[in-house]
C-alpha cells in the first residue's frame, strides 16, 4: 500500500482536532506495538526516520501526535495499517 491510499478522510489534519480519547488511543497503540516488539524508542526512531528518540515519548505521552507520513512509517514499522493505529469508527 502506498502512501496515497492512505489519504482519506480518516486522516488526522491537525493536534488540535483531536479529542482525548483518539489521542490516548493513538498513544497507547504506539507504546503497546513497540514493547511487543523489545523496541526502545529509540530504535523506534530510527526505524521510522524520526532522527531522536524523544519524538517517540512526545507520541507516548500524549504531548504530540504523529502527522500522516509519520503515521504511515510506524504503520510499516509495526507491519500494519495506519488504521490499525486509529481508533475504530463510531
Amino acid at each position: 500500500m502506498t502512501e496515497q491510499d492512505y489519504r482519506e478522510e480518516r486522516v488526522l489534519r491537525t493536534d488540535a482536532e483531536l479529542n482525548p480519547q483518539t489521542r490516548d488511543f493513538i498513544a497507547t497503540e504506539i507504546r503497546k506495538r513497540r514493547r511487543e516488539r523489545g523496541w526502545t524508542q529509540g530504535e523506534l526512531a530510527q526505524k521510522t526516520n524520526q532522527g531522536r528518540y524523544n519524538i517517540v515519548s512526545s507520541w507516548e505521552t500524549r504531548k504530540k501526535v504523529p502527522g500522516l507520513l509519520s503515521l504511515y512509517r510506524l504503520a510499516e514499522a509495526f507491519d500494519c495499517t495506519i488504521h490499525d493505529l486509529l481508533p475504530p469508527r463510531e
